[in-house]
């Protein structure tokens, strides 16, 4: 069925295909799709969420050329999609992939190898306003006018965590968009106290491990955990390694203080979401 639809809607050229086409794709299965979809997950010409989008499609198929087709997208290509594969293979190697050997292949092509793991420390620092001194920030960015062409140069001081424009991660929420459905107050409050919303599926973690140290990230809990932190870094531990997991209470964001922004430049920001 995937094949005659493909022959009839679709491009010979895997990486112009309509994202409606696309997930037609992923809802089918079809192990005729594995050769294309690994064209497009390792394409540098698709966005991160269609390559992602390619790379699920694949981990969906119970066939050994899909596990084949994941180990060479983890081996070849770059982050965010690297990491997708890699969490695929992971998640797979227990449930419908059982029998394929994963586990063993996983160690040996070095994406994961319990006994080789080390674990860097990663923590998001507390930030040190007080509520009145940031409410009092707010209201100063508010009486001021923001200028959308600077703000769009400062806005790319956060793609430590989000990616904005093709740069930087997809560790933080998409922001593209999201200014024009909020009021001025909602997106300078989103700046200066992040901990005050913080967005659904984004709430951290604060991972004890039991040599000490301390791992904050969004956490993806299994064996190994898949915690992805500040910056984008993703590192699986190993469960053997972990003492606890507790909610970090707060926002895994850093603040515009931590940033160092000026009111100016967080006024200038908001210029630029609200029209972005």
């Amino acid at each position: 069925i995937w094949t005659a639809l493909k022959e009839g809607h679709a491009s010979k050229n895997p990486e112009e295909w309509s994202d409606a086409f696309a997930k037609l794709t992923w809802r089918l299965w079809s192990p005729a799709a594995i050769p294309d979809l690994k064209q497009r997950a390792l394409s540098k010409k698709l966005t991160p969420t269609q390559r992602e989008l390619a790379v699920e499609s694949i981990a969906f198929i119970n066939d050994p050329a899909a596990a084949d087709a994941l180990f060479d997208i983890a081996a070849k290509t770059d982050a965010s999609v690297k990491v997708a594969a890699s969490n695929w293979l992971l998640r797979n190697a227990a449930g419908e992939w059982s029998q394929m050997n994963i586990k063993k292949r996983l160690a040996e092509t070095g994406i994961y190898d319990p006994s080789k793991i080390t674990v860097n420390a990663i923590t998001v620092p507390k930030d040190k306003p007080s509520a009145a001194n940031n409410k009092e920030r707010i209201t100063r960015v508010l009486a001021l006018k923001g200028d959308a062409a600077k703000g769009k140069q400062s806005i790319m001081r956060c793609i430590m965590c989000h990616n904005v424009e093709g740069q930087g991660p997809n560790y933080g929420p998409p922001l593209k968009g999201w200014g024009q459905t909020q009021s001025r107050e909602a997106i300078a409050t989103s700046i200066i106290m992040p901990s005050a919303d913080i967005a659904h599926g984004f709430k951290g973690s604060r991972i004890i491990l039991k040599d000490g140290k301390e791992v904050h990230g969004l956490l993806q809990p299994g064996d190994p955990y898949i915690v992805s932190s500040t910056g984008g870094m993703v590192q699986m531990i190993p469960k053997s390694k972990v003492k606890s997991t507790k909610p970090l209470g707060r926002s895994l964001m850093l603040s515009a203080g931590q940033l160092g922004l000026t009111d100016q430049e967080i006024a200038d920001i908001i210029a630029h979401m609200k029209q972005w």
